[in-house]
């Protein structure tokens, strides 16, 4: 006899050589989170199945799920977006383009662990406008820089 429903698994708990269950995985979370299920507990899937160390278990028992705090999954969407939006508004600055391509490099870095799709697109976008303003700053200074030079390297003509 398998222990499942359309929409969840059910699991069974080992603790000091008594069985008890089937335990729900919100149920198992609970019990993980005050202490009454620790790395000893031992579970399994179904009546027939073998006993597994319950640690084995263990992201899922830390993870939140996703429906239970949609206001934390915002704010910790929102915290990814701080360094790419930094980046993109410091690429537009002359001068200071510099610091929002490094900046962008890091909220690209940051973005892979948290595979934020919205944070990505924004890096990247801060890393091609910053490189562009970078190479725009240096062809103007340069450019300044040879005009300033040419207009002082000929001797003004007061005849005319």
């Amino acid at each position: 006899m398998t222990s499942t429903t359309p929409n969840q698994t059910l699991y069974y708990l080992q603790r000091e050589q008594q069985e008890s269950g089937p335990y729900t995985l919100g149920q198992l979370r609970s019990m993980w989170q005050s202490g009454a299920a620790t790395a000893t507990t031992r579970y399994r899937f179904d009546l027939s199945g073998e006993w597994q160390p319950l640690i084995n278990l263990r992201r899922m028992l830390e993870a939140v799920p996703a429906s239970s705090n949609p206001s934390a999954t915002n704010t910790s969407s929102n915290q990814n977006l701080v360094l790419p939006i930094v980046s993109l508004v410091l690429a537009f600055i002359p001068l200071i383009c510099i610091a929002g391509v490094i900046c962008a490099h890091k909220a690209l870095g940051r973005v892979r662990a948290t595979n934020d799709a919205t944070a990505r697109i924004i890096s990247i976008i801060a890393l091609v406008v910053g490189y562009l303003s970078l190479i725009h700053t240096a062809l103007v200074l340069v450019g300044g820089s040879v005009v300033l030079l040419n207009s002082y390297s000929e001797p003004p003509d007061f005849t005319q």
